[in-house]
């Protein structure tokens, strides 16, 4: 479906193709009467435009995917459209304070729909963010993040994960369990 297209330039970071299939999925969804649809196809418009440096076309784009997302009680889309609105203000605003609420709204709704690989990606957003590297919620988003991408064959999230949970063991002195994660993100 277009929707998947969608998704799957999102994943590979291909921002100009999502732009464009956003908008087609869009007018799609509009000739439908589809608020489902349009929800997801702003919010891939907004995040099109969020890491284009479009960042003034994207804020009205976000705030209109969560009003729809609102609507319909889509808490999958409320979760996807919070986490952008944190990048947003992380990347354009220098705004981690508000960037980490985001967030965390971001990680309830994804809680609320049981959306397992929005919660990961919101996870590793926050290991971004984080100050703290040697904090025991941030080695659980880690250890989290990690057995996700080994479960799943993601190497990004196996990756990210490696690094996180390799830091925290190097900050707490223990040095082998830091060495296995290194050497499995070397890999």
């Amino acid at each position: 479906s277009l929707r998947q297209r969608c998704e799957r330039e999102r994943s590979l970071s291909s921002y100009e193709t999502l732009d464009s299939l956003a908008s087609h999925l869009n007018r799609q969804a509009l000739q439908a009467g589809d608020k489902r649809q349009q929800a997801f196809a702003t919010f891939y418009m907004a995040t099109a435009r969020v890491f284009t440096g479009q960042g003034r076309e994207a804020q009205p784009l976000i705030d209109k995917a969560w009003r729809l997302s609102r609507e319909i009680h889509n808490d999958s889309v409320g979760a996807l459209v919070m986490n952008i609105r944190g990048v947003y203000q992380a990347m354009y605003l220098s705004n981690s304070f508000l960037a980490q609420r985001y967030f965390f709204e971001s990680l309830d709704l994804a809680k609320a729909a049981h959306y397992e690989k929005m919660k990961i990606r919101i996870y590793g957003n926050l290991l971004i963010l984080s100050k703290s590297t040697d904090d025991k919620q941030m080695f659980d988003y880690a250890r989290a993040i990690y057995r996700y991408g080994r479960m799943h064959g993601d190497f990004e999230q196996t990756y990210m994960g490696a690094y996180y949970l390799a830091l925290y063991y190097k900050l707490n002195r223990r040095y082998r369990e830091a060495w296995l994660y290194v050497d499995e993100a070397l890999a």
